[in-house]
């Protein structure tokens, strides 16, 4: 596990210093709410949730850190893989989110959670005048914890250890994320990264 939360918070807040969220409002502030309103269990992964989209920092400085692999999965799963203004594809990443099974799972799920809250209570439009669908991904985590613990074998998928498996139902971006995660590639294309 990372060293602490304490160590954590620190990276974020020098990794996100000056940086704006897609609204203009300075992004650590949304980071500080979300990691004040996770589980303790989650906060390392709630401060670090948005360095891999928003920074240069690699997966393998992160490890370097004392990052855990627990906690680097739950970031994988956190980490939109491409940008594109559609709600379909946004929707299809918390859908991938709700679906995972294995290390890190419950953890993004948690900070997912946690930061789709946030966001609806804050919300922001974009320079080009979208706005994700937050309510509606809150809509599918929530339904997916209902899920889980209604079912029979819930609480105990939510605790194997495996791999996520690309569902026919999510998008392919979705899919190439899950894809992604079973591979066990370890960092983004140069391309995405600072986003």
């Amino acid at each position: 596990m990372f060293a602490d939360a304490d160590r954590a918070q620190a990276l974020a807040e020098r990794l996100h210093q000056g940086q704006r969220d897609g609204g203009g409002a300075p992004l650590i502030e949304h980071v500080r709410r979300v990691a004040a309103a996770v589980p303790r269990d989650a906060r390392v992964v709630a401060w670090l949730h948005e360095v891999l989209e928003y920074t240069p920092i690699s997966e393998e400085a992160l490890l370097a850190e004392g990052l855990s692999l627990d906690e680097l999965r739950a970031l994988r799963l956190l980490t939109r893989e491409e940008d594109a203004r559609s709600n379909a594809t946004y929707l299809a990443h918390v859908e991938l989110i709700a679906r995972a099974k294995g290390a890190g799972a419950n953890i993004a799920r948690s900070v997912k959670l946690a930061d789709l809250s946030d966001r609806t209570h804050h919300p922001s439009t974009r320079a080009d005048g979208w706005s994700p669908p937050y309510e509606r991904g809150l809509e599918i985590l929530r339904r997916a914890a209902r899920h889980e613990r209604s079912s029979p074998n819930g609480a105990l998928e939510a605790r194997a250890h495996t791999a996520p498996v690309a569902d026919a139902t999510i998008s392919a971006p979705a899919a190439r994320a899950a894809d992604r995660l079973t591979a066990g590639q370890s960092q983004r294309p140069a391309a995405e990264q600072g986003r």
